[in-house]
């Protein structure tokens, strides 16, 4: 056992891991664990909050690192919030400094659990404690959860929520082709959206890139992004739920992606221009973290989605977006879903500037 205290940047752990992609053989460095204040950030489940005074943007944390043989107890009941996650290679924990800190090293094709707790004194210097031993793959799992902040913050107490979920729930049963699926006629119709944001312009035309989607999951962070390349060669930003367990299946909930790119007519902030297609996954799969390697379209042609802004007198700016190109079965659907989507851009910026 070992322990320091570092400053955590940003009220946040990293813990990074190497990553093996089967279908090439190369490895990579990812952040597959963030643990920080922000619940619509971080690979997996769960994000984690420290409340001690800080001293130019880092928290002081106390850090103990424990390797032990087999799975350890789940730590005392001070410790409120506990996640884990399986890794190979070299796992690092990454401080304020943007130094990392060796976890452990696993042996070739060795696998291990890796666990990350942290207990929240009050008044008190925050702890994380950071456990691993051998253990067989298995898919990211928050352990323990006291405090729901995501659910506090934004997702079903929103008047937008109920209809935008239910609207990507009808969505996602069409991707997943499951049962209670709809009938798709073929013909094509246009969803539409629009809503005033309290903010500068260049912040709110940054969040209409390729790439985002801005519901977070019940338990913290549910989804994934990452960068596709089709047989065309075209480059798209992937944007998928890790599990059923997720609230928005607008991507449905067996690795389908949404995919995003823009469109020669991006031009901000004269026009946000995407395409935008619903992507189901081919094999082969990643083994822990599920991640296909292609995608086969869903839509038999890409459909577009256009963002256009209005400064308002009063500084804040309207959002009014048209997504063209989607069965008519999906336009109310799809028009709910992203008025939720404006609203949970509406209702974050507001608690976080007050206005």
């Amino acid at each position: 056992m070992m322990s320091r205290r570092m400053s955590m940047h940003d009220e946040a752990a990293f813990l990074m891991l190497e990553v093996s992609r089967p279908w090439d053989e190369s490895v990579s460095s990812e952040w597959v664990l963030y643990m920080g204040n922000d619940p619509s950030s971080g690979p997996v489940g769960w994000t984690l909050g420290f409340n001690e005074v800080r001293d130019e943007g880092a928290w002081e944390v106390d850090v103990t690192f424990e390797e032990v043989p087999r799975v350890p107890p789940l730590p005392a009941a001070t410790y409120t919030d506990v996640v884990e996650v399986s890794a190979s290679g070299v796992v690092e924990l990454m401080d304020g400094s943007w130094a990392t800190h060796t976890v452990t090293e696993t042996p070739d094709g060795g696998w291990v659990r890796v666990r990350l707790s942290r207990e929240q004194p009050d008044p008190g210097r925050p702890k994380l404690l950071v456990q691993a031993w051998p253990a067989d793959p298995g898919p990211a799992t928050v352990v323990r959860v006291v405090e729901d902040p995501p659910l506090e913050l934004w997702e079903v107490r929103m008047p937008e929520a109920q209809d935008g979920l239910a609207g990507a729930a009808r969505i996602g049963t069409d991707v997943d082709r499951a049962a209670g699926q709809r009938t798709l006629s073929g013909d094509l119709g246009t969803a539409s959206a629009s809503m005033a944001i309290a903010e500068k312009l260049s912040w709110v035309t940054n969040m209409f890139e390729a790439g985002k989607i801005w519901t977070p999951a019940l338990d913290g962070y549910g989804a994934r992004s990452g960068l596709y390349t089709d047989s065309g060669g075209e480059v798209w930003q992937t944007c998928y739920v890790k599990d059923a367990t997720h609230p928005d299946h607008i991507a449905g909930t067996t690795m389908s992606a949404i995919l995003t790119r823009p469109r020669d007519e991006h031009d901000p902030p004269r026009l946000s221009a995407l395409w935008w297609q619903w992507g189901t996954p081919l094999p082969p799969f990643h083994p822990t973290t599920g991640t296909p390697r292609d995608y086969e379209p869903y839509l038999p042609v890409d459909s577009q989605v256009d963002f256009r802004y209005e400064r308002n007198r009063d500084k804040s700016i309207t959002v009014r977006l048209e997504h063209s190109g989607i069965p008519v079965e999906w336009v109310d659907d799809l028009s709910a879903w992203w008025t939720y989507q404006l609203a949970i851009l509406r209702v974050g910026r507001e608690r976080q500037t007050g206005r």
